[in-house]
């Protein structure tokens, strides 16, 4: 079996129940295991799909001058999401994050002179699946 076929099988499996609520899961000792946290019906699955990035108010070649913030909507299908970092020219900034309405924004600050920028941002979910967001903006 070739390297990426194992990776598939080993890396990206998880349990669900029958609602497609991810239950987690990791491989060990050629079983895949999980705490649950229900009773029901469950199955193993595969998840190779990357986390959802939906900008808000920021866009390719858009002038943020007079913007406090930009602004996304991040998501996963199924595993959930473990990490995000956005970076401008390359430099880790600070995101902020509300669980509960999937919002995602950073609020400029001196850093981010009058300009053009790059901006970067990584998001990666439980399976290590990585979506990646990649523009240049105007401050």
């Amino acid at each position: 079996m070739t390297n990426f076929l194992n990776h598939l099988l080993i890396e990206f499996r998880l349990i669900v129940n029958t609602n497609r609520s991810s239950q987690g899961g990791y491989f060990e000792n050629g079983w895949v295991k999980a705490k649950l946290r229900n009773f029901g019906s469950f199955f193993v699955t595969i998840h190779t799909v990357p986390p959802n990035i939906i900008p808000l108010n920021i866009a390719n070649g858009k002038n943020m001058a007079g913007i406090s913030k930009m602004s996304f909507k991040i998501s996963d299908a199924l595993s959930g999401i473990k990490s995000f970092n956005g970076y401008i020219n390359g430099k880790w900034i600070l995101m902020e994050f509300d669980t509960k309405t999937a919002n995602l924004w950073h609020v400029f600050d001196e850093r981010t002179a009058t300009g053009k920028h790059t901006f970067e941002l990584l998001v990666v979910d439980m399976k290590d699946n990585v979506k990646r967001y990649a523009i240049e903006f105007y401050r």
